[in-house]
C-alpha cells in the first residue's frame, strides 16, 4: 500500500490520494520558503501542536536563526525515502543541499486539522548537528564492552559462605 493510500484511509477518491501524496512536497517548499525568507516565526506557527509544546517559541527562533546565519539558503531537498510510522505520521528521509553545504535531514510530518505539520526537524551537517524540538533526556554515556563482574570474583563470592565486608 503506499504512503498516499496509508494517509488518506480507505475513503479517499483519486484527487485525494493524489493530492496526499503530494502533501509533503508542497509542505517542504512552504518549509524552504519561510527558511529563506528568514520567517522562521512562521515555521513556528505552522508547526504541529506537539512541536509547539515540546520547544519554546525562543529556543525555535534561536536554532533557526543560527542554522541560517550557518548555512545560508536552502537550495533544494533530495527525498532518500519516505516511511509511514501510523496513519497520522509520515517521516521523510533525505539530504538538504545549503549555500554553505549540505547535510542529512530527517523530518518527521503529522496530520494535524486535516494538514501535514511539522512534528521534528534532525539536520546533520559536517559542522553541526541540530534536533528540533530538542529530545527532553540527554543519553547516558555508554561503556563499550559493558563492564563484567570477572568469572573467579563472581564465583568467590557466590559460594562463599562468609559474607563479605567492603573494604
Amino acid at each position: 500500500m503506499s504512503a498516499a493510500a496509508l494517509l488518506c484511509g480507505a475513503g479517499c477518491s483519486l484527487p485525494e490520494l493524489r493530492y496526499r501524496a503530494a502533501a509533503p512536497v508542497a509542505q517542504f517548499e512552504r518549509l524552504r520558503d519561510a527558511f529563506n525568507r528568514g520567517a522562521c516565526d512562521s515555521i513556528y506557527s505552522e508547526a504541529s501542536q506537539p512541536f509547539r509544546l515540546l520547544e519554546s517559541s525562543d529556543n525555535w527562533m534561536s536554532e533557526c536563526g543560527l542554522m541560517r546565519a550557518h548555512l545560508g539558503d536552502w537550495r533544494s531537498f533530495d527525498t532518500s525515502r519516505v516511511e509511514i510510522g501510523s496513519p497520522f505520521d509520515l517521516h521523510v528521509f533525505g539530504t538538504a543541499v545549503f549555500e554553505r553545504g549540505r547535510g542529512r535531514l530527517e523530518t518527521t510530518w503529522i496530520l494535524d486539522d486535516a494538514a501535514l505539520r511539522l512534528f521534528k526537524l534532525d539536520l546533520d551537517t559536517a559542522e553541526r548537528r541540530t534536533f528540533v524540538p530538542a529530545p527532553a533526556f540527554k543519553p547516558r554515556r555508554q561503556i563499550d564492552p559493558p563492564l563484567r563482574p570477572t568469572y573467579r570474583g563472581f564465583l568467590r563470592a557466590a559460594f562463599s559462605d562468609t559474607p563479605r565486608i567492603p573494604s
